[in-house]
């Protein structure tokens, strides 16, 4: 149980992070095909899957609410040690996925790789400048909310797709990081809930709409869609190190960088493939 809380913390914080994947993260922490077969499934499955969902769900939401303001300050102020330690979590997954896999370096399992690969590094790299100002927001703001949402939840549920970026290519990122942190805020709680609730509808027709889809490929084409996702995981390394490349680092940063690596390796390689 506590596993899984914490999968969903870890994946709720990936989700407020441009360019990081919710679904990468919940892939590393082993959570991620039995998200997919419950949402999937939810009709058939829900009681048995409810005790998951629930405590998953919690710890999406605790990261998200509690880490938002920090997270946001964190990447501004300690933006290497942050991205550093994300990557190790992601990193830490690997060995669980590749016991997955029929370990056959093929063409048919390759391609797919080198495919995912190129195609998340094509989106992860674009650059955007377009924001929506969150005191301006009129009914078809509101609609687009909902569009985005959507959008986001199958990006979501996507590996190496960024929910967050979309949001950001959208323009949206800034009103959505406002309204979670000033739930905070007396004055503003209904106005962010609002906003929130909007993206709330579009989060979960977006879910659902992908989830099966998701759940086919990891069915028939279990190889292909884990060798994909090998790929994703190292395009989305190299857009999370970009922001990085004019960064002065001096020694102790750099120490301190590949111990958070290995903190997140450890922690990820220790509960992949394994929650309560």
């Amino acid at each position: 149980m506590i596993k899984t809380f914490l999968a969903g913390v870890a994946i709720g914080i990936a989700n407020i992070i441009p360019g990081l994947s919710g679904a990468t993260v919940a892939i590393s922490f082993g959570v991620y095909e039995k998200l997919i077969e419950a949402i999937a499934t939810i009709k058939t499955t829900f009681i048995q899957n409810l005790s998951f969902l629930l405590i998953l769900g919690f710890g999406i939401i605790v990261g998200i609410i509690t880490f938002a303001k920090g997270i946001v300050f964190s990447f501004e102020k300690y933006e290497l040690w942050l991205v550093c330690f994300f990557i190790g979590l992601i990193l830490g997954g690997i060995p669980a996925i590749y016991q997955k896999t029929n370990k056959q370096f093929s063409a048919t399992n390759i391609i797919p790789l080198l495919i995912a690969f190129g195609l998340v590094l094509l989106i992860g790299l674009v650059d955007v400048n377009n924001t929506v100002n969150s005191n301006d927001l009129g009914l078809i703001n509101y609609l687009m909310i909902v569009l985005v949402g959507f959008l986001g939840a199958s990006a979501m549920i996507v590996p190496g797709i960024s929910g967050a970026f979309i949001f950001l290519v959208l323009g949206y990122y800034q009103v959505i990081i406002e309204a979670i942190a000033n739930l905070t805020d007396s004055n503003l709680f209904l106005e962010s809930l609002v906003i929130l609730g909007f993206l709330a509808i579009g989060i979960i027709l977006g879910l659902f709409s992908f989830a099966k889809l998701i759940k086919y490929f990891l069915k028939q084409y279990s190889n292909q869609t884990y060798f994909a996702i090998f790929g994703v995981i190292f395009a989305s390394i190299i857009i999370l190190f970009k922001p990085l490349i004019d960064i002065e680092i001096v020694f102790y940063q750099a120490v301190i960088a590949l111990l958070l690596i290995d903190l997140g390796f450890f922690i990820t390689y220790l509960l992949g493939g394994r929650h309560d």
